[in-house]
């Protein structure tokens, strides 16, 4: 399972960066056990700056915001909250 979450946000005087992780937990049965494990990486990057909002993938590449706010629980109202 892969679920996208934003991090604390980095606030600088009318600038915001905002970190996104993508959270991946593995999960598996065999006989009368169960493991389960997961990881944690950077996925994208969401600049807010002089009242525009950019996304950008790890290799630094602009992306549609409005993907990561569509795959991002709560982001948008993060984000209506800086503003």
């Amino acid at each position: 399972m892969k679920t996208l979450s934003a991090a604390k946000p980095l606030i600088f005087e009318d600038k915001a960066i905002i970190p996104i992780e993508e959270t991946t937990v593995y999960g598996k049965s065999v006989f009368n056990s169960s493991f389960i494990y997961g990881s944690k990486k950077p996925s994208a990057l969401i600049i807010l700056s002089d009242g525009s909002t950019k996304a950008y993938n790890m290799n630094f590449e602009e992306v549609p915001v409005e993907n990561i706010i569509d795959e991002t629980e709560g982001l948008k109202e993060l984000i209506e909250n800086i503003l």
